[in-house]
């Protein structure tokens, strides 16, 4: 009995070693691209849901939420949930009012599918693949309701921080070395606190320029929290580009609405992203 219990025991080994070769790379890359799909949808309701303070999960009932129209209220059916392809079946309307649907919302589950699809192309058969998957799901919920809102939810900061505490602590055990442990750590949480304090005094000294608050704390927070992923020394980098990106948004910003305000957290989330992509950062090459 032991004997065949070793030979099932490898046999499964072996079947499921098999699903991670080239052979099957392609067919991964799809995965992830559906699994985007469903993050990207996800998405789409934190970016509704959250700015309005209303629940993910529970509607003002207290009962289980379901999504539903804007306009009508009318609870959507499987058929109105389907990503991306029922914006395109209904042709950006409401199946029930006829209503225009936000181009914001294929766009958010479309955006959330290509930074998934190349995770996977950057990372390949790796830890860090699904944990950035949902790190860019989470990304991508602060660059569209910043742009919409000029706000980023405390709990989303919460959420980029939290997963790279999580993501750092699930390491520590056996898969990091001991020796390096200590200076990951140190990485990780000096980068946050150097990112906060370079945010803040940013924050007084645009405040004094401007006579208005030209960073807000929302912008603050996530400093810190991309300063944990992405450690001191990619500061300058995060900078550059973030500046860099602020620019170009700023000047698409003002020509679409006309308005001399902008807010920086789309720039800092696009900033972040490439560095990401580039694994720049703490513990994105070590798992």
């Amino acid at each position: 009995n032991g004997d065949q219990t070793a030979f099932i025991n490898v046999q499964l080994g072996g079947l499921f070693m098999s699903l991670f070769t080239p052979d099957l790379y392609l067919f991964w890359g799809l995965v992830m691209a559906f699994a985007g799909l469903g993050l990207g949808s996800f998405a789409t309701a934190v970016i509704y849901r959250l700015p309005r303070r209303k629940s993910l999960i529970k509607n003002d009932k207290g009962s289980a939420s379901r999504s539903g129209c804007p306009k009508c209220g009318h609870t959507l059916g499987v058929r109105d949930l389907i990503p991306f392809l029922s914006f395109c079946i209904n042709k950006g309307k409401c199946r029930h009012c006829g209503d225009k649907i936000s181009i914001v919302y294929p766009l958010t589950e479309l955006l959330t599918v290509v930074l998934c699809v190349l995770i996977y192309i950057q990372y390949g058969y790796d830890f860090m693949t699904p944990v950035l998957a949902i790190l860019s799901c989470v990304l991508v919920s602060i660059l569209m309701i910043d742009a919409r809102h000029m706000i980023i939810p405390n709990a989303l900061n919460g959420w980029v921080l939290g997963m790279g505490f999580a993501t750092m602590t699930y390491l520590s055990f056996g898969m990091l070395p001991s020796h390096n442990l200590a200076a990951l750590w140190g990485d990780a949480v000096g980068g946050s606190v150097t990112y906060s304090l370079i945010a803040i005094a940013l924050r007084m000294v645009f405040s004094k320029i401007y006579k208005t608050e030209a960073l807000g704390m929302g912008d603050v927070k996530f400093f810190g929290a991309a300063g944990f992923w992405l450690g001191g020394a990619q500061l300058p980098y995060f900078m550059i580009l973030g500046g860099a990106f602020g620019v170009i948004y700023a000047l698409f910003s003002r020509k679409i609405t006309k308005k001399e305000q902008f807010p920086f957290g789309p720039a800092l989330v696009m900033a972040m992203i490439v560095l990401i992509l580039l694994k720049r950062g703490v513990f994105l090459t070590i798992s």
